[in-house]
């Protein structure tokens, strides 16, 4: 692995955090008596509550604007919490209520006020997100901060996130109703947000779009979906997932939007440092590597100047275990060989490739804040974030492929539609082994002035955000093939089993059995840029519905550089047989553990030696081909949005009512260019896109939410590219672009009943429905490029969807004599619709990417010294590739893993943790066909001890 990322950033963490400390006094563990000594001036009320907080070292929750005018009077003497906060609050028409975690300031006799949400403006939002309290404390901050809102969402704390392991921040988030994740060797990559494709939900930190990374690793590119697996959850003081939308909302999210935010030294309001430190471990791989994070934090006496750094640092050893089957495949009945008596039969499995990847990750990530508050007029925030991880990856392979003409008839057998059993003489066998280093780096600057006068309360910002991904190591593939010539017999059983495979007149640990194909070289970067300028000004209205007004205006432009680079060698190595000094046995002796049906060992290529006569060095300093030009491109998008919002909090009446309403229009133009810059294609569209968030407070306990908005998502880069890639493999495959791609649109509603009918209790059931129009579809079709006949597939617009669903939700600290005992639980179901148009017309069926049903349950136990906790999340089975003209539909089978938490708090500010992730050892299927083998994946349990140190 590399070590230059470790060694340099290592000593900048040591550094930064000594000075952090350092700046200010330590605060002394103590416990709070049931009186204190207050000596508070005549002053803002506003001012007043921020001290008592401080002091109290508790949360308040007060909405800023609607105690402007407001003087609290001088308080002198011994009193408890309660007595200081009715003094200050006495003749004001607030009154304060405890929570377990703090106190609720609101107007009598009506429950509390709608916080400000927008998190472009200023607040004085007074709250520990700090991992200081324990967590069901922290699930009422949770619950408050959600009931207080004008919008759907779900709220999730510092608290929440370290109490569980996770493996980064989506894995955190996954918990809440109606998300399930993407996984990548094991960890969580991408999201979804309500039944929709990952690509249609929108990433944020502090309000502002973050640059998104490229996969690197293969010619599947991700566009504009943010890579999870690049941010550390031990960064975050709190996440917002948004499943309803606001005009001052910028635009791209139609399944929801996840806003993250990072740890403010004002709000954490003292000096501070926490400490922690773990070893984790995959079961597969059985080596501990560490994994280190730490939060310091300073602020001065007067509470007006803060600084914040977070840091994460961590290791991981991956394996993967994998059986392939990339496509089965519909057949004609002049496929078949004469002698078979099924030639109805449709579809057959094309082939198979057992895979072994393995992995090293490092990982490091810092955020740093800077709040300077010279006045209650004025404030300034600085946000750094710098996101780096490197990943040497190794994959060993083998495989099994036929064409259904050579079948031998007499040994051909089906079930139902599939061809699942036979036996050829004219197979082929490859073996290979891939290396590549990859390399994702992230930063952001995000600068905030915020300006409050006596009407007008302004606030802009300037964010900068970069992504770039590449290979500083080449991906590097060795292949040598055995071809036309082996005996082989295959079968494909039942349920979730692994195929079998017997060779008959070859040995996979035989040199002489297999001559050398070709070697390929491929080297690939990507540079993703996002800058924004931003201006928002808000205005009290002295009105009976309308609160306040706010509009405002933003300019973004993002760009991708794309390019890739490709080159084969065949002179010295197509044809060759090699000997055995050439290869390696296989890193690992139990490969799909005690799965016998499909050989376990095979000949691993020696990649240096057979790379050893190649110059690198050439390929590099090369020109690009066009070949090379052809799979690389660039896009510049300029938009323009303006909007305007109206803020409601309606307190007369039998049922106050409060919410927003507004439109946004946006304008964009597109850019895009091919490598060869041949010719640019551009593009312009507008968007008016209203939206409405209101909530009926229908009693105390009763909350009616209802939302509805016109939401678009624009293309992923890849699909707007004038790129053309011509995949390798036996059957000859292509991908390409479309410029004239058009964005998605449609309408989104939701309603939601939310039931409190106590402190850290939470019952709620909520509908959605989406109607989406020119939804995005990928085609297949036949075409001659360069003499040879291509499978191309390409995006356009033209199909439609719509999405339905309902989720219901409980979370409960349950009563005595189960009083350390608590739940949280939810279930989601999704029913969706799409049309999907095909070279032969209409094909109906589900939504891609999307489960109908997924469930979160969560229980835990907590008392003084002892936290336990466990999770189970569960999906239902997806679509994944919709059937086309010669290929079967693919899903992917219902998956769940259970995992688990267990720490020891020795005193206030040492613990000790022990976690387990994939308790189950659930293993991921894909199928066809309502059941036949697809794909095959497993990567075993993972677990970590750890100590938290807290200053």
């Amino acid at each position: 692995m590399p070590s230059t990322l470790s060694q340099a950033w290592a000593r900048l963490i040591g550094i930064s955090l000594i000075l952090v400390y350092a700046a200010g006094p330590r605060a002394e563990p103590q416990t709070q008596p049931a009186s204190y000594n207050w000596q508070l001036p005549a002053q803002p009320l506003g001012q007043a509550l921020t001290q008592v907080a401080r002091q109290l070292q508790t949360s308040l929750w007060f909405d800023p604007r609607k105690l402007q005018g407001l003087t609290a009077p001088a308080v002198a003497g011994q009193m408890s919490p309660a007595q200081v906060l009715d003094k200050l609050l006495a003749g004001s028409g607030f009154q304060a209520l405890p929570r377990s975690s703090g106190w609720l300031i609101q107007q009598r006799p009506h429950l509390p006020p709608p916080s400000p949400e927008p998190p472009h403006h200023p607040q004085v939002m007074v709250e520990q997100l700090l991992v200081l309290g324990n967590y069901s404390r922290n699930q009422q901050t949770a619950i408050d901060k959600k009931r207080t809102s004008n919008r759907l969402v779900d709220k999730i704390i510092a608290e929440d996130i370290a109490k569980f392991p996770a493996h980064n921040i989506a894995e955190a988030i996954q918990r809440s109703p109606g998300i399930s994740v993407v996984r990548d060797r094991g960890e969580a990559l991408f999201l979804s947000i309500r039944g929709l494709p990952t690509q249609f939900n929108r990433v944020s930190l502090n309000g502002h779009s973050l640059a998104v990374n490229e996969n690197v690793r293969n010619s599947e590119q991700y566009g504009r979906r943010f890579h999870y697996d690049t941010f550390p959850a031990e960064l975050v003081a709190g996440v917002e997932v948004r499943k309803s939308t606001a005009a001052s909302d910028e635009e791209g999210a139609i399944g929801g939007s996840v806003d993250i935010r990072p740890f403010a030294p004002l709000t954490i309001g003292e000096p501070r440092l926490s400490l922690s430190a773990s070893a984790n471990s995959a079961e597969l791989v059985d080596t501990w590597r560490p994994k280190l994070a730490a939060l310091g934090s300073w602020v001065n006496s007067d509470q007006t100047l803060g600084f914040s750094l977070a840091a994460a640092y961590n290791q991981r050893h991956l394996r993967q275990d994998r059986v392939l089957n990339f496509r089965w495949e519909h057949l004609s009945t002049n496929q078949l060989p004469a002698t078979t008596n099924n030639r109805d039969t449709l579809v057959t499995p094309a082939g198979v490739r057992p895979t072994l990847e393995l992995e090293q990750r490092e990982r490091l990530g810092l955020s740093s804040s800077l709040q300077w508050q010279p006045s209650e007029s004025w404030q300034l925030d600085v946000h750094w974030l710098q996101l780096q991880q490197q990943i040497d990856y190794q994959e060993y392979s083998y495989s099994a492929d036929y064409n259904s003409a050579g079948l031998l008839g007499a040994s051909l057998q089906t079930r139902g539609k599939a061809l699942v059993a036979g036996s050829t003489h004219t197979g082929s066998v490859q073996i290979g082994q891939e290396s590549a280093g990859l390399e994702n780096d992230n930063s952001m600057l995000d600068i905030s002035l915020g300006w409050q006068g006596e009407i007008w309360q302004l606030n802009t910002s300037w964010v900068n955000s970069r992504a770039h991904s590449g290979n500083p190591e080449a991906i590097k593939r060795t292949r040598l093939r055995r071809a036309q010539d082996v005996h082989f017999d295959f079968a494909y059983h039942t349920g979730q089993q692994l195929p079998q495979i017997s060779y008959n007149n070859i040995d996979l640990l035989d040199p002489g059995d297999f001559p050398g194909r070709r070697l390929e070289w491929r080297s690939t970067r990507s540079s993703d840029s996002d800058t924004s300028l931003k201006l928002d000004a808000t205005r009290p209205l002295d009105h009976p519905l309308w609160q306040a007004l706010e509009l405002g205006l933003q300019w973004r432009q993002h760009r991708r550089d794309y390019w890739r680079k490709d080159r084969l060698v065949s002179e010295g190595i197509t044809g060759i047989y090699f000997p055995s000094d050439y290869f390696i046995p296989l890193p690992v002796a139990n490969f799909l553990g005690n799965t016998r049906r499909l050989p376990h060992n095979w000949l691993a290529p020696k990649a240096e030696t057979f790379w050893q006569a190649v110059d690198e060095h050439a390929f590099y300093q090369s020109p690009l081909s066009a070949e090379d030009l052809q799979n690389s491109y660039r896009i510049r998008e300029d938009s323009r949005a303006l909007y305007l919002q109206l803020n409601m909090d309606a307190e007369q009446g039998r049922w106050p009512l409060r919410g927003d309403v507004g439109l946004r229009w946006v304008e964009t133009d597109q850019q895009t260019q091919g490598g060869a810059q041949t010719a640019t294609y551009t593009q312009r569209y507008g968007e008016l896109l209203p939206a409405a968030n209101l909530v009926l407070e229908l009693d105390e306990q009763l909350l009616w939410r209802s939302a509805l908005a016109r939401v678009m998502a624009r293309p992923e880069f890849q699909d707007l590219a004038p790129r053309l890639t011509l995949n390798s493999g036996d059957v000859a495959t292509a991908t390409s672009g479309n410029p004239e791609l058009k964005p998605v649109t449609g309408w989104q509603w939701d309603s939601a009943l939310e039931y409190y009918p106590a402190d850290k209790m939470l019952l709620s059931v909520g509908i959605f429905a989406k109607k989406l129009d020119n939804f995005f579809q990928s085609r297949t079709r036949t075409q001659i490029i360069k003499g040879t006949e291509y499978e191309l597939t390409s995006p356009d617009n033209g199909a439609r969807a719509n999405i339905a669903g309902i989720e219901l939700a409980w979370q409960q600290a349950l009563p005595e004599p189960l009083q350390h005992w608590g739940i949280n639980t939810n279930y989601t179901h999704t029913w969706t619709s799409a049309r999907y148009y095909t070279d032969t017309g209409i094909n109906r069926d589900r939504l891609a990417d999307v489960a109908r049903n997924s469930v979160n349950l969560g229980i835990y136990r907590e008392t003084s010294h002892w936290h336990w906790r466990a999770h189970y999340n569960w999906r239902d089975q997806v679509l994944n590739q919709v059937a086309s003209a010669n290929l079967a539909a693919q899903n992917s089978e219902a998956f769940g893993t259970l995992d688990m938490h267990l720490s020891w708090r020795f005193n206030s500010n040492l613990s000790f943790t022990a976690e387990a992730t994939n308790l189950t050892n659930a293993a991921q299927w894909e199928s066809v066909l309502g059941g036949e083998f697809a794909g095959y994946t497993h990567y075993g349990r993972s677990f970590w001890v750890g100590v938290n140190l807290k200053l």
